[in-house]
């Protein structure tokens, strides 16, 4: 929340929730494919949480602007459905906040 994400989380809720379950192993639902500007901002959320959810290594944001070390891992380093599913568990505990937002 102390970055400002949790909006971005609301509104993107429904698109993240296809790459979730895909990179759960679940079965695919019959999803509309989100346009390009939806996934870009998908993605740009995903980047964004990333490194803010990983302890240990140190993730390091790809638009990072000090030095980073030699074998330093960027956001871009990872898999795209292992940043996803790094997503998921990071943002499981909102589930809680559902009672506080407004519905629909």
């Amino acid at each position: 929340m102390m970055e400002g994400i949790l909006d971005q989380v609301t509104r993107l809720e429904g698109l993240a929730q296809g790459l979730i379950d895909q990179a759960s192993g679940l079965p695919p639902e019959k999803v509309k494919l989100p346009t390009r500007e939806e996934f870009g901002e998908l993605l740009k959320l995903v980047n964004k949480i990333v490194p803010m959810a990983v302890a240990e290594p140190r993730v390091y944001p790809d638009d990072y602007t000090d030095p980073v070390p030699e074998n330093a891992i960027m956001v871009s380093d990872i898999d795209l459905m292992d940043r996803v599913s790094i997503l998921n568990e990071a943002l499981k505990g909102l589930e809680k906040l559902d009672n506080f937002r407004p519905a629909g």
